[in-house]
This record gives C-alpha cells, sequence and structure tokens, in this order.
C-alpha cells in the first residue's frame, strides 16, 4: 500500500519487494533494473531488507555481476547478504568467486574456514567443491 503526499503516491518497502517479485517471477533483468533506480530516488536506498531482496533479484535473474555490484556498496552487511551473493556465484558455477567471499565472510560462534561455523556450513552447502577441499564434508553429513 502506498501512502499519499498531495497528489503523489509513495511506496513503501513492500511495493519495492513485489516489484522485485514480478521480477524474478518473469526473469527480467531489465525490471530489476528499473526498480533499482526507482529506489535509488527513495528513503528505502539504504534499508538492508530491500537491497538483500534486490541482490537475490539480479542472481535469480542471472546477474551475479549486478548482485556484487550491489552488495560492494551496501554499508551494513548481514546473514542474508553474504547467503544472496552466494548463492548468485554458485548458480553462475563462479566458485572461485563464492570462495573468495567465504574467506573474507564474518564468523559469528567459530574461527573463519572452520566446518563448525554457522556461515561456512552455509557457504559450504552452496559450493560443495569448496567444502571438499577444506575438508568440511565430512563434519557437514555427520
Amino acid at each position: 500500500m502506498a501512502r499519499k503526499a498531495g497528489d503523489l503516491h509513495l511506496p513503501n518497502s513492500t511495493a519495492f519487494a513485489d516489484l522485485l517479485n514480478s521480477s524474478i517471477s518473469s526473469a527480467s533483468l531489465r525490471g530489476c533494473h528499473r526498480v533499482h533506480a526507482c529506489l535509488l530516488k527513495t528513503r528505502f536506498s539504504s534499508e538492508p531488507f530491500i537491497l538483500n531482496r534486490l541482490i537475490d533479484a539480479y542472481a535469480k535473474c542471472g546477474s551475479p555481476s549486478d548482485a556484487l555490484r550491489m552488495f560492494d556498496r551496501m554499508p551494513l552487511r548481514n546473514v542474508f547478504t553474504h547467503n544472496a551473493v552466494l548463492r548468485a556465484f554458485s548458480a553462475s558455477g563462479l566458485l572461485d568467486q563464492a570462495e573468495r567471499l567465504i574467506l573474507t565472510m564474518p564468523h559469528a560462534t567459530s574461527a573463519p574456514g572452520t566446518p563448525s561455523s554457522p556461515l561456512t556450513r552455509s557457504a559450504a552447502a552452496l559450493t560443495p567443491r569448496w567444502a571438499t577441499s577444506r575438508g568440511c564434508a565430512r563434519s557437514l553429513s555427520s
């Protein structure tokens, strides 16, 4: 639902999420670019939920480069941000880029790159080659 300011209807974050869902459903990279351009003109241009959704939309529309560009520009990143970019890389077969990102990810409860780290487990599930090369495969299956 949009709020009204005079004769201008101002979108809320749900409207942007719906537009991105529509772009994903139709696999429209052009739609993602249009939503992104509109988003830049609003107060939602720095909202993590919407930016994470935009990264996810770029990934699902086959543009890992746009997903990474958004990721690089985000001042605040969270586990959803990292996972969205990892999915973009993994879906595009860009496992070396996924590995570089994994190695720079913050790890909440254990040393970076250890099989018990929640983010490492998530990343390993997305990039099995990385998990196998790091000896994570056995610990992930147990």
